[in-house]
């Protein structure tokens, strides 16, 4: 029978404090109406089976072969016939936040520090071909500079 084990980050960077957005909480305040505050956030579905060593509840924490069939699948057949035709994965989930993040020029460091890789290095290697082309920032940082502007560093 298989198990849910929660344990200890892979490395000390996994074990980091994130903020969570308004909308996100939101939709984190729905999944959890009548769950008390130490309940999991996403639970299986109760199934019904005559087979006894198959039956439960429901309620349990989602094991990935839970989250495929019951969350992931159906996903991905709606979005199909909604005429999405490529096949997704969850780990491209964790690339398109990041593809979000550096659109919205958040500074790699928060980036790194947010995916708690250990390394700069492994977020720019990763994700390094997303960056804007710097020619043009330098560019007009050099000339706002040489024409005696004030070079501000933005938030």
């Amino acid at each position: 029978m298989r198990g849910h084990y929660l344990g200890i980050p892979k490395t000390s960077k996994s074990r980091r404090t994130i903020t969570i957005a308004p909308s996100v909480v939101t939709i984190l305040r729905r999944a959890m109406k009548g769950k008390s505050p130490d309940d999991f956030v996403f639970t299986t579905a109760a199934r019904s089976t005559t087979s006894a060593s198959l039956r439960w509840t429901g309620g349990k924490p989602i094991h990935a072969g839970d989250f495929s069939d019951q969350r992931w699948l159906p996903a991905l057949k709606a979005a199909k016939a909604g005429g999405f035709a490529k096949r997704f994965t969850p780990h491209d989930l964790r690339h398109t936040h990041v593809a979000w993040l550096i659109a919205a020029g958040v500074p790699l460091p928060n980036i790194q520090q947010c995916l708690g890789h250990e390394s700069i290095t492994t977020t720019i290697d990763t994700y390094g071909h997303l960056l804007p082309q710097g020619n043009d920032l330098i560019d007009a940082a050099l000339d706002a500079g040489l024409g005696g502007e004030k070079i501000t560093i933005s938030d």
